[in-house]
């Protein structure tokens, strides 16, 4: 039997051990004002195999201008560029697929999306 992990919660885990946006990294918006900047995190699509899940993850990254969503996307990014296997890790790479300013004028925060495919190891694999 293969054993999934939880893809946006690896995910999730990584990036507040990075430091990204002070922590303020969510599977689901939290209700009312949000303290900027933050990420949501969320699985759009993959495809999974014995050794690995490959999600397609979407990073809505928010910001209290648009200068700032773009900074917390594009350092996002390179990370993800940048991601290499490491022994222990359920990380094994990733693939940036896209990178777009989101928000209309009227927003009241600003939103860059990146859309990256993610190497996620399964419990079989360790």
């Amino acid at each position: 039997m293969i054993a999934y992990q939880d893809a946006e919660v690896v995910v999730r885990g990584w990036l507040i051990g990075l430091g990204v946006a002070g922590g303020r990294v969510y599977l689901s918006l939290p209700e009312g004002p949000r303290t900027m900047p933050c990420v949501l995190v969320t699985r759009v699509g993959g495809a999974s195999s014995f050794a690995t899940d490959e999600p397609r993850i979407q990073f809505d990254c928010f910001g209290n201008d648009k200068a700032e969503a773009a900074g917390l996307a594009y350092g996002i990014a390179a990370a993800l560029t940048n991601l290499r296997p490491a022994r222990g890790s359920a990380l094994a790479g990733a693939t940036v697929e896209t990178l777009f300013p989101q928000s209309g004028p009227t927003d009241p925060y600003r939103r860059f999306v990146l859309d990256a495919t993610i190497s996620v190891r399964t419990q079989n694999a360790a």
